[in-house]
Parts: C-alpha cells; structure tokens; sequence
C-alpha cells in the first residue's frame, strides 16, 4: 500500500507613456485595453515523471488556444471573457476518448473575469452559470463518445467509462476546485497587474501552489523581480523562483496520502494502513523539496502579457523509492494574423 501511494503521489505531483518606464526608473503594471479588444495565446504544459535509473516518463501533456476579449469597461473596472480552442489532452494510461471528451468540454467553457481598472483581477462573475452548463453538459459529450463505439466495446470498458463521467462532472462542477484551477490558468496573464515594480528591489510575497488533488495547498515564499538589462520602455521582463519548506512539503502529502487513502479503500482498512502512512511521511523516513521558477514578458503599452514560462520540481526521496515529477508551462502570443 505505501508503494502503491508514493508511486501515485509522484504521477500527481500580464499605448501609452504612462504604462512604460516611470520617471524614476520603476515600472508600472497597467491594463489599457478598450471594449472589443481581443487576445489570443497558445498555451502548452507538460510533466514528466523522472524515474531512479533517470528515465523520463510523460505522465500528461496538454495544450489549448486561450482566447481574452474585453466584453465590457467602466472607469473602474474591465471585463474580460475567456475562451478556449483546440484543447488537447494526454494522460498516462488513459485512450483518446478522454481527450476527445475534454476538448469538447473546454470549447464549451466561457469565463466571465472581473478586473479592476489596472488589471487585477477581482473574480469570476458566471463561474456558477459554468458549473450549471458543465454538469448538464457533461453527460451528452459522454454520450456522444459513446456512440462510435461498438455494443461489445461499451460493455467491456462500461465500469471505467462510468467511473470516468464521474470524476469529469466532479472536477467540472465542484466550485472550489474550478476557482482554483481558473485561478491558475488567468494568473500567468495578470499577476503582476497593479503592481509598480523598482528594477533595483526583489520582492517577497506568499504564494499558494494548489494540490491536484483538492487538499491543503502547499505555500511558499515566491520571490520576483524585474531583469533590468532585459527590460526597456517598451516592455518589462519580470523572473520569479519559490523554493518550499521541507516541513510543508511533507505536510501537503502526507494530506494528499491519507485523502487518497479513505477514496481508494474501505474505512476499516483506511483505519489501519493509517498509522504507517503517517510514520513514512516523517522527516526521518522521506525527505521532500519543491522548487518552482519562472520568467514573463508583457507588454507595457497595453498590459497584454507577450510571453511566459514556468518549470516546477518536486523531489521525493524515501525507503518506498526516489521520484522527481517536472513540470513545465509556456504560453506565448498568437499573432492574429497566423492560422
């Protein structure tokens, strides 16, 4: 059983003067956009699982065409609504139909974002009508995969294809893991809004990495700062790194193992094989470490993020085995006039 766990715990592991330089060298992060602006980005992510012997094993990759358009302003405020396009999905183990049914299900997603007038994002103003759509529609795209599909093939594959809908209409409609995960995806194009950068300072701030697996996201100090010599009056060049406290990293699994446990087994065995999970997170017995750094370019005439990337590590080591889990994102602008 602690085996089985610490293999599964390694699969799951943003034109005008004023927006540009300011007079005393410091750099100013702020939206300038107007109703019916429209931006698109190609977005890829990745992670690879990194075997003792150093093999590089893809536990899942995924890709979309994520599209921004300014559907309302006021003086204080955007709205912008987000899109996505030719979603793509791999994960290890899993058939094309899964891709096929998330590729439907992303197109069919519109999110409603609040900003205020600098960009910064307030919220998410239809994230319940989402969720509403997402459970109703869930099951018809199932349906629909299901159909070309032979009788015989239905049958056989019938107890995971149902397991499957499952878990899809419960990621898809649980609210806090949707916020969470849309959070994710806009944070890239609008963290820095708001924000007034001196390229000669780093700064400190807090950061909550959320778990996969809807538990105790893992915290840690990020550090940011903007690269001077790669920065000018047209765009700002801003770099980030977050390294975890082993003591929270440990903690996080340990969280995401018992929670893995009560899902996969009874409550009487879940009762029992407890008090050995619980012993094999301890420092003496596993040591732990999570490294996450990235780079962005935006730019600075319109607030519009040009460019980002981001790698993350996550190193287990213990008596049940070593495992390193990698994982990488960029996203890049979408010149309108490319197909």
């Amino acid at each position: 059983m602690k085996k089985l766990l610490f293999a599964l715990l390694g699969s799951l592991l943003s034109a005008s003067l004023f927006a540009q330089m300011m007079p005393d060298s410091t750099y100013q992060i702020v939206a300038y956009w107007d109703k019916g602006d429209q931006v698109s980005y190609e977005c890829k992510s990745k992670s690879v699982r990194i075997m003792p012997d150093g093999t590089e094993v893809v536990q899942s990759s995924s890709s979309d065409t994520r599209t921004f358009e300014v559907i309302d302003q006021t003086d204080t405020s955007y709205t912008l609504r987000m899109t996505y396009a030719d979603a793509f999905l791999s994960q290890l183990n899993l058939g094309p139909e899964v891709s096929e049914a998330y590729a439907r299900l992303m197109a069919e997603q519109k999110i409603d974002i609040l900003t205020d007038q600098l960009g910064t994002v307030q919220g998410f103003l239809n994230l319940d009508q989402v969720l509403k759509s997402m459970e109703e529609y869930i099951p018809i795209v199932f349906e629909s995969v299901l159909s070309k599909f032979s009788e015989k093939d239905v049958n056989a594959a019938g107890p995971f294809l149902s397991k499957l809908k499952d878990s899809f209409i419960a990621m898809f409609t649980d609210r806090d893991k949707m916020r969470a995960t849309y959070n994710a995806n806009v944070s890239p194009f609008f963290f820095y809004h708001g924000a007034r950068l001196d390229p000669k300072e780093e700064y400190v701030i807090e950061q909550e990495y959320p778990n996969v697996m809807g538990v105790q996201g893992l915290k840690a100090d990020l550090h940011f700062w903007v690269d001077e010599e790669e920065s000018d009056s047209v765009s700002v060049v801003i770099y980030s790194h977050a390294e975890a406290d082993e003591d929270a990293m440990l903690s996080m699994m340990l969280d995401a193992a018992l929670t893995l446990l009560r899902n996969t087994v009874s409550p009487e065995q879940s009762e029992e094989a407890a008090p050995a999970i619980i012993l094999s997170f301890d420092k003496s017995n596993m040591s732990a470490s999570f490294v996450a750094e990235s780079g962005t370019i935006i730019d600075l005439g319109s607030g519009w993020p040009v460019w980002y990337n981001a790698e993350s590590r996550a190193k287990i080591e213990g008596k049940g085995g070593n495992t390193e889990v990698v994982s990488t994102t960029e996203i890049s602008y979408k010149d309108p006039e490319e197909p």
